[in-house]
């Protein structure tokens, strides 16, 4: 894919402030390694727990818990498929991240520090951000559930991708690539019709955690621990599967 000149001018702008201070660029570099994932699965944990037990809200724009869960299961469902398909749309479409890049990007650290940052992220493909595609996801999760939630959602979404680009992670395309992706998919998703579709699933799980509470938090907690490792054990098996599929066809 061609760089395009805007793409190029916002990377630099925001490097540039970011680069200023060798503190600042640390602080950017510490803050989008987990945290935009551990903030994704503390989210989820409080929207379980969110809202009233009864079937109305309190007060107008009030969060009914049945309701909120209903999304919430829905978009955990759609959340590997979407995290899978991020990853397989940047396997073929070539888009080398910033920071592969000489002479573009200032960085104010020790290339000790740094090289191992780049070498890391050169293994994975830059385009779509699999970032931008989760947080456009949650933007929509928090505008079925509460306004307010989602303008939080997204305030606290442009900050962290603007650091990730910031820091030459990835080009402002590969971004908003991801967020159109994100939002698109989880807004066909938790259309009405498709919570219809669903209903029955959402049943059972809601079922299952009032009979089988133990398990069903085990589960939970699984799920949120990987999550918070941005899908390690998930991408583990991706990799293994995507080996054994070459060693298969040699």
């Amino acid at each position: 894919m061609q760089v395009t000149h805007w793409d190029l001018a916002l990377l630099q702008a925001i490097n540039e402030w970011l680069a200023s201070s060798q503190e600042r660029f640390l602080i950017a570099l510490n803050i989008s390694d987990r945290w935009p994932w551990i903030i994704i699965a503390c989210s989820f944990c409080g929207l379980w727990f969110a809202g009233t037990s009864s079937l109305l809200a309190k007060h107008p724009g009030g969060i009914v818990r049945m309701i909120a869960r209903r999304y919430l299961i829905q978009v955990c469902l759609l959340f590997p498929m979407l995290f899978i398909l991020a990853r397989l749309v940047q396997q073929p479409v070539s888009h080398v991240r910033p920071l592969a890049l000489e002479g573009i990007l200032d960085i104010p650290l020790p290339p000790r520090v740094w090289e191992p940052v780049v070498h890391s992220l050169q293994v994975q493909g830059s385009f779509p951000s699999d970032h931008a595609v989760v947080f456009g996801m949650m933007i929509v999760l928090m505008a079925r559930i509460r306004t307010a939630f989602a303008v939080v959602a997204l305030l606290v979404s442009t900050a962290l991708l603007l650091l990730r680009v910031g820091l030459g992670f990835h080009w402002p395309s590969d971004v908003i690539a991801g967020l159109g992706l994100g939002m698109g998919t989880t807004w066909l998703m938790t259309s009405p019709r498709s919570m219809r579709v669903m209903s029955g699933v959402h049943r059972r799980v809601l079922d299952f955690e009032s009979m089988r509470p133990r398990i069903f938090y085990l589960v939970a907690l699984v799920f949120l621990i990987d999550l918070s490792q941005k899908f390690a054990i998930l991408s583990s098996m991706m990799s293994a599967g995507s080996r054994l599929l070459g060693g298969s066809g040699t």
